[in-house]
C-alpha cells in the first residue's frame, strides 16, 4: 500500500476500531465532551494585526508567524489562471484567457475572473460532483439485482442547477431533507430529496418472506439515511449511536431513534415532481374548462329549447339520444336495428322490463359505431338493496371483456358506481347509500367523457363527485360494441340485476349536467323530437351559434394531450410507524418508544421540535430541517465552510470534513474557522451563499502562493506543526479523476457542454430483473464526450481509467478523495484507448487551427493543455517528437505528464 494511503485509512480504522472496544469493555465518554469546541456557539474572533487586507490572510499569517514559518511569493500569473479555472469549473483556461492575463493580479482583477468563473453553468457541474461524493449519489440500486434508477438524474440535475443559481445555504439544506413538504414547494426541491435515497437498497432484502430480514433490511436504510444527514450537513456520527451510546461525542442512543424516527416514514422509489404550484395552475385551469363547459352546455340547451317551442314540443330542450329503449309498447328504439331480444328470466310487463335478478337480461345486436364518449341513461326500480355487484345498463364489446356499466353494490353495499374490467375505470364515490325502496323509481346516468371524466348522476343531479381515470384517456367503444341491460357484462358468471327498468337511453357523447337534468325532468316515455325536426325550426342565427358552440365544446371535451408527470428517484413519504429505542440497534427488541427530534448537543438550540410520538411525516422532516438550517445550529455553518476551504486547499481547516467530534481532528485554525462561518452566517457578508465564499476565499493571497515549498530548517519547528497545513505554500494536488478526463476532452475540442438530463451509458447492460450485468465499454460520440458528473452511476460497471484515478465506489460517503501513485494509473493513461483517441483529436484540432507549421502547433498545442508556452528545452524535444511520430505523440506525452493531472 502507498504510503500516502496511511492517513486515509487511519482516519477510518482507528474511530471504528475505537468505538468497537470502547463498547466491548464499557468505557464512557469523557465528562468534558459536552464541551467540545465544535458543539459550542459560533463566535466572531477579531481579525488579527497585520499588513495584509484581506481577513484570510491576516489570521494564516499569524499562524506562520507564531510557527516562525516563511510565506511563499505569489504564484506566476497563469499558474493562478489555471489554478482558479479547475477549482471552480474542472476544465483548463483557453489560450486566449491565458494570453490576455496580466503578468501582475492584483486583488480586483482577480475578483473578476471569479466571478465570471461563478457565472459559468460549469461551476455547478464541477461543484456537484463534490458534493455527490459526499452523499453517496448512485443510480442503481446496488446489491445483487444493482438495477437501474433511471430517474435519479434528477437529483444530480437539481444539484448543478441549485449551485448555479446560489440557492442559499440553509435553503439548499431544507430542500434535501424536506423539499416536498417545507414551504414554496418546486419540481427541483422535491427532486432535492432524492439525497436521502441516494444510497444503495437491498432489493432482494426488502422483497424477503422473512419479516424478520424486512425489518433488519429497513433498519440498515434508516441507518444509512440517518448517518449521511447527520454527517454531510451537521459532521457528526451519529449512526455510531445506533447499539449503544456513542463512545465519545455526547450522544445517546435516545438520540439516535429521535433522528431516526424523522425519517420512518421516507422510501425508496420514484415519484412525480409536479410542484405545488403548477397542481394549483393545473386545477385552476380545469375549474375554468369546466366552467365554460357548463356555460356552453346551458347555453345549447337554450336553443334547443327555443327551437322545439317553435315547433310545439311538449317537454323542449330535452337531448336526443343515439338509441333508446322504453318498453311500454313492447320493444322500441330510436336507432333502426337495434332491438334487441331478452333471454332468460326477462320479460315486459305493463310496460317495463321486467329482470329476476338470475339469468333475465335484455341484449342489442352491435351498435355499428364507433363510440369516443358516451351516456348510459336508465329508470328503474330495485326489488332488492341488498344485491350485490349487478348491472342496470351496460356498453360491453362482443366477448364482454370490456365494458362500462351502472352497477349498483359492487365494492360498497347500496351504493352505485361506474363499473369496469379489472375496475380500471372505476372508483368508489363518497355518495349516500341507495335509499329507493321496492317499486320507488330511481333515474341513474353515467357519462364517460374522452378525456377520461367519468360523472355518476342520480335523480338528474351529480352522485358524489366525477374523477378522471388515471391515464386520462378511455377506450374507444368500437362499432361492434352492444347495449347489455339487467347484467354488469356477458363474461360475468352472475351481475343480474333484480327489479325493472321503465326506460334506456344511450347517447354518442357525454351529456353535461344541464341535459342530464333536462332529461331527468322530462321522464320516461317523454315525446322527442329529432335533429332534424329541430334544425327546421332554428333561425340562421341560433343554427350559426349552435354550430359556433358545439366547435368550441368539442376542443374543450377532447383528452389533454399532455405529457404523463415528469417522475424522480426521490424520498417517498408514507405513514410513519412509531419509533422505539432498539436494544443493540435488533429491530426483535423495542424498548423505550421516541418522538421525531434533533440532538441534545447545543446551547441554546434543544433538540426537541415539539412533536408527538406519531406526529405527521411532513412535520417531522420539516421540523428537522429548520433545526438542522438554523443559524443557532453551529455545526451547519462550521462543516460547510470547512468542506469548500478543503476543496480549494486540498485539505480542510478540520482535516476529518465527516466527523467534527472528538474523534476528529481538531482544527488547524479555529479562530479563522469561526470567522468563516460566522461571516457565512452573517446576513449583512455571506448571507448563506456559497459564492460569495468563494469569492472571499479565491480572493485572498493564501489562495494565490506558489507552491514550490520552501526550505525550512526543521529542527527549529514545533513539535506537531506542519507547513504545508499552515497554507505556508500551496500545496500541489493530482486533479480528480473526472478532472482528468474532462480535461482531455477540452483540449480536444470534443467536449459536449450540454447541460442536464439523463446520463450517458458508458457500458453494455445484459440481463433484466434480477439478473444483472454491467460491463464498462469505451463508445465514441457526442453522446459519450460529455462531463464526466453526467455519466451514470451503476454500481457494477466501473471504468478502468477512473478507477486507477481514485474515482470512489458510488455506495460510500466520501467527504475526502484519497489520491495515491499505483502502475496502473500510469498504464490506463498511457495505453487507455480514450486518452489514446483523445491525443489524436487533439492533434486534428490543432492542426486545424494552425495549418502549415509543425512548430506553431507545438506551441499551441502546449497552452492548450498546460496553460503556458513551451520552454526552449521542452520545444525542441516536441518539436523531435512531432517529426518523428506525429503531433498526436506530443499530445499523449502531455496528457501523461505530471502539470497536465496535477494542480500547481
Amino acid at each position: 500500500m502507498p504510503p500516502v494511503c496511511l492517513p486515509v485509512l487511519g482516519r477510518i480504522l482507528v474511530p471504528a476500531l475505537a468505538c468497537l472496544a470502547s463498547s466491548l469493555v464499557g468505557i464512557a465518554a469523557p465528562a468534558d465532551t459536552a464541551r467540545h469546541w465544535s458543539f459550542l456557539p459560533i463566535t466572531r474572533p477579531a481579525v488579527p494585526p497585520g499588513s495584509a487586507t484581506h481577513p484570510i490572510d491576516r489570521f494564516l499569517d499569524a499562524s506562520l508567524k507564531e510557527a516562525g514559518l516563511p510565506v511563499a511569493a505569489a504564484a506566476h500569473a497563469n499558474t493562478w489562471v489555471r489554478r482558479v479555472h479547475f477549482d471552480l469549473t474542472g476544465l483548463p483556461p483557453s489560450p486566449d484567457v491565458i494570453a490576455s492575463t496580466p503578468a501582475q493580479l492584483d486583488e480586483a482583477t482577480r475578483a473578476r475572473m471569479v466571478d465570471g468563473l461563478l457565472a459559468s453553468p460549469a461551476y455547478g457541474e464541477r461543484w456537484a460532483r463534490h458534493w455527490l461524493d459526499i452523499v453517496r449519489f448512485g443510480e442503481s440500486q446496488g446489491f445483487e439485482y444493482d438495477i437501474i434508477r433511471d430517474n435519479a438524474w434528477r437529483y444530480r440535475d437539481y444539484v448543478v442547477r441549485a449551485l448555479n443559481a446560489d440557492v442559499p445555504y440553509p435553503r439548499f439544506v431544507c430542500e434535501q431533507i424536506a423539499g416536498d413538504v417545507i414551504e414554496r414547494v418546486t419540481a427541483d426541491s422535491i427532486a432535492a430529496t432524492g439525497l436521502l435515497v441516494a444510497g444503495p437498497w437491498d432489493q432482494a432484502g426488502n422483497g424477503s418472506a422473512s419479516p424478520t430480514l424486512r425489518a433488519q433490511v429497513r433498519e440498515a436504510e434508516l441507518e444509512d439515511m440517518v448517518g449521511t444527514v447527520a454527517q454531510t450537513f451537521l459532521g457528526v456520527t451519529l449512526n455510531c449511536a445506533r447499539c449503544h451510546a456513542h463512545k465519545f461525542d455526547p450522544i445517546p442512543q435516545a438520540d439516535y431513534y429521535r433522528v431516526r424516527a424523522v425519517f420512518a416514514g421516507v422510501f425508496h422509489g420514484d415519484r412525480s415532481v409536479v410542484s405545488t404550484e403548477e397542481k394549483q395552475a393545473r386545477a385552476e385551469a380545469e375549474l375554468v374548462r369546466r366552467r365554460r363547459l357548463e356555460e356552453l352546455g346551458r347555453r345549447l340547451v337554450e336553443l334547443d329549447v327555443e327551437a322545439d317551442r317553435s315547433a310545439g314540443v311538449a317537454d323542449p330542450g330535452v337531448p336526443v339520444p343515439f338509441a333508446r329503449w322504453s318498453f311500454s309498447g313492447g320493444i322500441e328504439d330510436s336507432a333502426g336495428d337495434l332491438a334487441g331480444q331478452m333471454t332468460g328470466g326477462a320479460r315486459v310487463e305493463a310496460g317495463r322490463l321486467v329482470l329476476d335478478g338470475r339469468d333475465g337480461q335484455f341484449r342489442t345486436p352491435p351498435l355499428g359505431r364507433d363510440l369516443a364518449e358516451f351516456t348510459l341513461e336508465t329508470w328503474l326500480t330495485l326489488d332488492d338493496l341488498a344485491q350485490q355487484g349487478v348491472g342496470a345498463v351496460t356498453i360491453e364489446n362482443e366477448a364482454g371483456t370490456e365494458f362500462d356499466s351502472l352497477v349498483f353494490g359492487e365494492r360498497q353495499p347500496r351504493r352505485w358506481m361506474a363499473g369496469s374490467e379489472f375496475h380500471r375505470r372505476s372508483r368508489d364515490l363518497e355518495a349516500p347509500d341507495e335509499i329507493a325502496g321496492p317499486g320507488e323509481r330511481v333515474h341513474m346516468a353515467m357519462a364517460c367523457r374522452a378525456d377520461g371524466r367519468v360523472t355518476l348522476f342520480r335523480n338528474g343531479r351529480v352522485l358524489g363527485s366525477s374523477y378522471r381515470v388515471g391515464d386520462g384517456a378511455r377506450p374507444v367503444r368500437g362499432a361492434d360494441s352492444r347495449i347489455l341491460i339487467g347484467r354488469r357484462h356477458s363474461a360475468a358468471s352472475g351481475g343480474f340485476l333484480k327489479g325493472a327498468i321503465d326506460e334506456v337511453r344511450v347517447y354518442a357523447r357525454a351529456l353535461d349536467d344541464n341535459e342530464v337534468a333536462r332529461s331527468y325532468e322530462a321522464g320516461p316515455g317523454a315525446k322527442l323530437p329529432t335533429w332534424a325536426d329541430r334544425d327546421r325550426h332554428r333561425t340562421p342565427a341560433s343554427m350559426s351559434e349552435r354550430i359556433r358552440l358545439l366547435g368550441e365544446r368539442a376542443r374543450l371535451q377532447k383528452p389533454m394531450a399532455t405529457p404523463p408527470d415528469p417522475v424522480a428517484y426521490a424520498a417517498n413519504p408514507r405513514v410513519p410507524e412509531l419509533t422505539h429505542v432498539l436494544a443493540r440497534g435488533e429491530p426483535s427488541k423495542p424498548g423505550e418508544r421516541v418522538a421525531p427530534a434533533g440532538l441534545g448537543l447545543f446551547e441554546g438550540l434543544p433538540g426537541d421540535l415539539g412533536l408527538a410520538p406519531d406526529a405527521p411525516e411532513s412535520d417531522r422532516r420539516r421540523r428537522f430541517a429548520e433545526w438542522v438550517a438554523s443559524p443557532a445550529n453551529p455545526l451547519t455553518a462550521r462543516v460547510i465552510v470547512n468542506r469548500v476551504w478543503q476543496y480549494h486547499f486540498g485539505r480542510g481547516l478540520v482535516a476529518t470534513p465527516n466527523d467534527f467530534g472528538r474523534m476528529g481532528e481538531r482544527p488547524t485554525h479555529p479562530e479563522l474557522l469561526d470567522w468563516l462561518a460566522s461571516w457565512f452566517n452573517d446576513p449583512a457578508r455571506g448571507n448563506g451563499s456559497l459564492k460569495a465564499l468563494h469569492r472571499l476565499i479565491l480572493t485572498s493571497a493564501a489562495f494565490a502562493r506558489a507552491s514550490e515549498p520552501l526550505p525550512i530548517d526543521v529542527s527549529r519547528l514545533q513539535p506537531g506543526v506542519d507547513p504545508s497545513a499552515l497554507l505556508a505554500w500551496f500545496t500541489p494536488r493530482r486533479l480528480e479523476a473526472e478532472a482528468v478526463r474532462d480535461a482531455m476532452l477540452s483540449v480536444s475540442g470534443m467536449l459536449n457542454r450540454q447541460l442536464g438530463g439523463p446520463g450517458f451509458r458508458p457500458f453494455e447492460h445484459r440481463g433484466g430483473g434480477g439478473q444483472n450485468e454491467y460491463f464498462a465499454t469505451d463508445p465514441e460520440g457526442p453522446a459519450f464526450a460529455r462531463r464526466t458528473v453526467y455519466r451514470i452511476c451503476v454500481h457494477s460497471a466501473r471504468d478502468p481509467m477512473l478507477d486507477s484515478l481514485d474515482c470512489p465506489e458510488f455506495s460510500t460517503r466520501t467527504p475526502v478523495r484519497p489520491s495515491t501513485t499505483t502502475p496502473l494509473q500510469a498504464l490506463s493513461l498511457l495505453n487507455g484507448t480514450f486518452v489514446q483517441r483523445q491525443s489524436h483529436l487533439a492533434a486534428d484540432r490543432v492542426m486545424q487551427w494552425r495549418p502549415g507549421s509543425l512548430a506553431s502547433q507545438v506551441d499551441a498545442l502546449w497552452r492548450l493543455a498546460v496553460g503556458r508556452a513551451p520552454t526552449a528545452d521542452e520545444f525542441a524535444r516536441a518539436l523531435a517528437v512531432a517529426r518523428d511520430g506525429g503531433l498526436s505523440d506530443v499530445a499523449w506525452a502531455l496528457f501523461n505528464s505530471n502539470e497536465f493531472v496535477q494542480l500547481r
